[in-house]
């Protein structure tokens, strides 16, 4: 049975906090369907958080790459710097879906800080900006992505967009160093990684491992790892 008594002082996000931590098919739209229908309800009842839950589940394991319940296994994987950033749901699933192009801009045509650079050696630097930056997500779930930097542009944002660090849940500020302006097109190829960020409460039971139902956080993390030969030459 869940234990859904979170501890106090708990992380939000499942990323390492220093260097020493170490499918079937699918109808190619089904998950885009989804996501477009969750998209548009004002709030989901818990049969239907769980449905969404599942799907995302579903669509990871299907998805080109290496499945991971474990993200800090996909994480170690990144031997270089690249940059990360919470991604537009129905934008990111459909490039995997179709293998179209994803392209990284700024609204009104001005840059501005959208993404951060990340590498696993970092610990949680940079990531924990793709995490808590930004509104993106499909009633709650949300996907961070992980880009190669070479089809695109980064830019330094000026001090004034940075803003002040934000606070995560040990108390510690949300390091800004990182942050950067990013704009481009990125390939499939491009595309390392993909984590998804699910709420605990939508979770069926049975889509949990045997340490997250006996102690819950507040967030369940499940990603891919693609496109592995990035990492080979690094």
């Amino acid at each position: 049975m869940k234990n859904e008594s979170f501890p106090h002082n708990e992380a939000l996000l499942e990323i390492p906090q220093n260097i020493s931590e170490g499918g079937g098919e699918a109808e190619p739209e089904f998950f885009l369907n989804t996501l477009k229908k969750f998209n548009s309800a004002k709030s989901l009842d818990q049969k239907e958080s769980e449905e969404l839950a599942r799907k995302t589940v579903e669509f990871l394991k299907n998805s080109e790459g290496e499945y991971c319940e474990n993200v800090v296994e996909l994480y170690s994987q990144i031997n270089h710097e690249i940059i990360v950033r919470r991604e537009n749901p129905l934008a990111l699933v459909n490039a995997l879906e179709h293998g179209d192009s994803l392209e990284l801009g700024f609204e009104g045509g001005e840059a501005y800080s959208n993404a951060a650079l990340w590498e696993f050696s970092q610990g949680s630097a940079g990531l924990a900006n793709a995490f808590m930056e930004g509104f993106a997500s499909v009633a709650g779930v949300c996907f961070v992505g992980g880009y190669e930097k070479k089809n695109l542009v980064i830019e330094k944002p000026h001090s004034s967009d940075v803003g002040l660090p934000k606070i995560m849940s040990e108390g510690v500020p949300l390091p800004r160093h990182l942050v950067v302006a990013a704009s481009g097109n990125l390939s499939p190829d491009d595309i390392d990684f993909v984590v998804a960020r699910i709420p605990y409460r939508y979770m069926p039971e049975d889509l949990l491992r045997e340490d997250e139902l006996d102690t819950p956080k507040p967030f369940v993390f499940r990603g891919i790892l693609r496109n592995k030969k990035n990492f080979i030459l690094h």
